[in-house]
């Protein structure tokens, strides 16, 4: 970020100040402006795979964009990013709670990155132990819901 982009912050955060808005407004007025300089073009490739594949709508705004930035710039691939959120989507989308996580911050948080990349990681080496793993999780799934079925409710 460069001195004119943060002074331009500050003094529009001052002037938005100044007329009495709150600071989670003025938060939101400065997160909407344009995204500048040092974003990666191949940041929103990333964004608009996960809109697509997760049926969401994040916007290209600085705070959708950040984490998946920080994430090229640490020098994660495009291709791995994606492979994160094909892997997620699969074992989230259906899950009603887990299915809130499919966003840029959860996905490509630092503290989580690591394990979701070994995770690819380890399916991408042994895919037929991760068929496996899938199979016994459907049917545990299948075996819980006829255990909870009742007809007369």
């Amino acid at each position: 970020m460069t001195k004119t982009e943060t002074y331009n912050k500050t003094e529009i955060a001052n002037a938005l100040s100044a007329q009495g808005l709150d600071e989670w407004t003025i938060k939101e007025v400065l997160d909407r402006l344009p995204v500048k300089s040092n974003i990666h073009p191949e940041a929103t490739e990333v964004l608009n795979y996960l809109n697509e594949l997760a049926k969401r709508r994040f916007s290209a705004r600085r705070s959708n964009l950040s984490h998946i930035n920080a994430r090229l710039q640490e020098g994660i691939t495009v291709q791995q990013l994606k492979q994160v959120i094909e892997l997620k989507v699969f074992q989230w989308a259906n899950d009603f709670t887990m299915k809130a996580h499919l966003n840029p911050e959860t996905l490509f948080r630092p503290s989580k990155i690591e394990k979701y990349l070994q995770e690819v990681e380890d399916i991408e080496k042994n895919p037929q132990k991760f068929k496996q793993h899938v199979e016994r999780n459907h049917q545990e799934e299948q075996r819980q819901r006829d255990r909870n079925f009742n007809p007369l409710a």
